[in-house]
């Protein structure tokens, strides 16, 4: 895919020039493509000439500018410069207006950041920006909305919250089961941090059956060696 996209860089390089919505697409395919990789370096290298030629071309106030502020924090993020992302995701935020799916997920994204830096607070209430949201324009049965819950399950989870924990990921999972069935990642990871609860609650029995359930899943889709089935065999071997 890579060649490809630098390929046709070169031809609308040559044609339409640098200065083109077009261009600024590719360039936004080929940093996709080396975030993928790993190579975060380069891939910011590549959303940021997308950025630039998307604010000359089209315009702070554009969805595609939009997008551009939230690959280079997606970015940043991933390489722990938590400072940058959130900066690039507070300028995302201003473009879509507050009922917008792309804004809940920015929120979403900021969550995540405050979560891994320990700023539970500021986590939640971002979560519950981007529930709010999707609740609205997406419904209750949606994967996004179901991905919030289960986000805000974790931080009650961390946070040695856990009946609020378990009734996030009951949410979560009751909507993954309407949306996707049983056999899914999603349902998998969902059970196996209820488990976790469940041990949390001393409800030592249905604790042990949903890891056990969630590592049949993960089995069964993933493999044995996928690091989320390596996981969750660990924490259901785990004295209870």
């Amino acid at each position: 895919a890579l060649q490809m996209y630098k390929k046709a860089l070169q031809i609308q390089l040559a044609t339409v020039g640098e200065q083109h919505p077009a261009t600024a697409f590719t360039y936004n395919s080929i940093g996709g493509v080396l975030d993928n990789k790993g190579e975060f370096d380069q891939a910011l290298q590549t959303f940021e000439k997308a950025l630039k030629i998307r604010l000359a071309m089209l315009g702070e106030q554009h969805p595609s500018t939009a997008a551009a502020y939230n690959n280079i924090g997606l970015v940043y993020q991933k390489q722990g410069i938590y400072g940058k992302a959130l900066e690039h995701y507070e300028r995302a935020l201003a473009v879509h207006g507050e009922q917008h799916p792309d804004t809940a997920n920015t929120y979403n994204n900021m969550g995540v950041v405050y979560q891994t830096q320990g700023m539970y607070d500021k986590a939640l209430e971002h979560y519950e920006r981007a529930l709010k949201i999707f609740l609205v324009v997406l419904g209750e049965q949606h994967p996004d909305t179901a991905s919030t819950y289960n986000n805000m399950g974790v931080v009650y989870q961390t946070q040695g919250i856990y009946d609020k924990a378990l009734e996030h990921y009951e949410r979560a999972l009751k909507i993954y089961l309407a949306v996707y069935g049983e056999q899914h990642p999603e349902m998998a990871r969902t059970k196996g941090n209820m488990g976790d609860v469940l041990c949390k609650l001393d409800r030592k029995v249905e604790g042990k059956a949903l890891l056990e359930q969630c590592v049949t899943t993960f089995t069964s889709v993933l493999g044995a060696d996928h690091p989320n089935t390596k996981y969750y065999r660990m924490r259901l071997a785990e004295p209870k």
